[in-house]
């Protein structure tokens, strides 16, 4: 069986080998299963072994770009401004042979993406200096979307993976660091910004698009996969590979980019901060396959009856947190916590993605079965 395996193994990274054929796509769930869903483009970056894949300027060929900007005070929604920088973007692989431990830099191996706690003084104000990395691919449109990432335990900064089209067509998962864990675990929001969410001032807190759920292990202590999949009618929310919830209400309809962001404005409601000093979330690996709008539509071979494990690629999705490369693995993840009281529309009942067609350039999904035209 063909497959593309998700996870950090901190061996010389593989997902696929470079013989298989993954002319049809990359499934979710195998082509023999009664669900599952079919996506043919792919990101897949190793940042603990390669550093590579990022530019700092607007060089064409890599996945992912360094941000650079200011948002002032005021649009920023916080007591300070944001000041993207790409000097705060750095590589921390680990060293040549080497299968765990500290990376060049000196601790967590990976992307290293710093918001920094010395303030930048403006005319118009304070800013704080900070991280954020997006895909050159710009028409994403429903994908699988699977981060492995450490955020910080220092307190004052949002560390953030998210799809973006515009403020009321945003998929996040959030983690604060100002949050501490509870009887009921370690605290992720769930957020789909939405008309709603702007409609209230920016915020989600209030609608059907907002959801705190409770990890059963620490992303600050150890690196945790962080999923969202997207499809027409639904987000569905992962942690190492556990359904969290269902989104069903006002889900994006616009393709867009994947970003990853380490940020802080002082919003004592939100991230907090400045930190008290720099802090640091680490990337290990991203792993992202979707449609886009610009793509060609698949051939006749790709058409019904033809998917097989011969010309599809199966993602094996991850069943436990990703190997840490400093501490033992911790193992199987157990089931997820309940969430707190919410507004979200949730359901818990798991189904899996179902075929995608392309026709003229547009995303055609299915919920029960394979539509090609």
């Amino acid at each position: 069986m063909r497959a593309t395996t998700l996870g950090l193994t901190f061996v010389p990274f593989a997902l696929h080998a470079a013989a298989e054929d993954c002319s049809c796509g990359y499934s979710v769930n195998s082509t023999n299963a009664t669900y599952f869903g079919l996506f043919t483009q792919k990101i897949e970056n190793d940042f603990v072994h390669s550093a590579s894949d990022v530019t700092w300027d607007s060089t064409p060929g890599p996945d992912w770009q360094a941000q650079e900007y200011n948002v002032p005070p005021p649009e920023a929604r916080g007591l300070y401004g944001k000041a993207a920088q790409p000097r705060n973007v750095n590589f921390n692989v680990l060293p040549p042979g080497s299968t765990g431990g500290n990376g060049t830099l000196g601790g967590d191996p990976g992307l290293q993406l710093w918001t920094r706690s010395e303030l930048v003084s403006e005319s118009d104000g304070q800013y704080i200096p900070m991280a954020e990395i997006v895909t050159a691919q710009k028409d994403i449109l429903y994908g699988s979307f699977r981060v492995g990432m450490k955020t910080t335990a220092i307190n004052g900064t949002c560390g953030a993976w998210f799809f973006y089209h515009n403020n009321s067509q945003e998929i996040d998962m959030e983690v604060l660091s100002k949050d501490r864990s509870t009887k009921m675990g370690w605290p992720v929001n769930l957020v789909n910004q939405s008309p709603q969410s702007v409609a209230s001032g920016y915020n989600a807190r209030n609608t059907s698009g907002f959801l705190d759920w409770y990890l059963t292990i620490d992303p600050k202590v150890l690196y945790t996969e962080f999923r969202m999949d997207w499809l027409p009618d639904r987000i569905d929310w992962y942690a190492n590979g556990q359904l969290l919830a269902t989104f069903r209400d006002n889900i994006p309809t616009a393709a867009g980019a994947l970003h990853l962001i380490h940020w802080s404005n002082g919003d004592p409601f939100w991230s907090g901060g400045p930190p008290e000093e720099d802090a640091v979330l680490t990337v290990a690996y991203v792993n992202a396959y979707f449609n886009t709008t610009s793509q060609a539509p698949q051939s006749a071979a790709c058409g019904p009856g033809q998917l097989t494990e011969e010309n599809t690629c199966n993602i094996i999705s991850a069943t436990s947190p990703p190997q840490q490369p400093n501490v033992a693995h911790p193992g199987s993840a157990p089931e997820p916590l309940r969430p707190s009281n919410s507004a979200a529309t949730v359901s818990r009942a798991r189904v899996w993605f179902t075929c995608g067609g392309i026709f003229g350039g547009t995303i055609v999904l299915t919920l029960l079965g394979c539509s090609f035209f």
